[in-house]
């Protein structure tokens, strides 16, 4: 399941911010619980900059 978010998440960020996907993957990654991970995936083609991305994933660390 994780591996299946992980996979997701990646392929948002390649697709809505590329320039930025490998960094803010290598973050994301370490996200501990499966439920905060299902949260950028949901979220992630609604937000409209990285910096709105970043303020969601680092409340999740």
């Amino acid at each position: 399941m994780r591996r299946g978010l992980l996979n997701q998440i990646r392929h948002g960020l390649d697709i809505k911010f590329p320039q930025d996907a490998d960094r803010i993957f290598a973050d994301i990654q370490q996200i501990p619980s499966l439920h905060g991970l299902k949260m950028i995936e949901n979220q992630l083609y609604h937000l409209q900059t990285v910096e709105e991305l970043r303020l969601l994933y680092r409340n999740l660390l």
